[in-house]
């Protein structure tokens, strides 16, 4: 179940970010100095092969992106950071189905604006 984390570092002053996790997904959203959703990053998978959509609202054109995580290498003593590589193909149905099993206790606007956009992005 996606819990959210209360101590979230700010890093960026025009607006905040909050942050659910669970062993398997987390729920990045990022909101402007007003409140106003601007985006959001889901990663699933995190155990295994970690992906992740992310969207981000532009007036016009907003847009949802898959990619992978590429973890870095896997050795301790040169551990790059993860970093996001394109990836369009994604197993759309079975994460929606994992994120809304996971997301039971979120907003459900919140929930159902996620579920949405990754909904859209099965159907390009």
């Amino acid at each position: 179940m996606l819990e959210e984390f209360k101590s979230v570092r700010q890093s960026d002053p025009s607006g905040h970010r909050r942050w659910f996790a669970d062993d398997e997904m987390d729920l990045i959203v990022w909101y402007t100095d007003a409140g106003v959703l601007e985006g959001f990053q889901l990663c699933y998978d995190k155990t295994g092969s970690e992906h992740a959509f992310t969207w981000k609202s532009r007036p016009g054109k907003g847009a949802i992106v898959h990619t992978r995580v590429d973890a870095g290498e896997d050795n301790p003593g040169k551990n790059n950071s993860p970093v996001l590589a394109p990836d369009g193909s994604a197993p759309v149905d079975r994460v929606l189905k994992e994120f809304r099993e996971r997301a039971a206790r979120l907003d459900p606007a919140l929930a159902g604006l996620v579920a949405d956009r990754i909904s859209e992005f099965g159907k390009k």
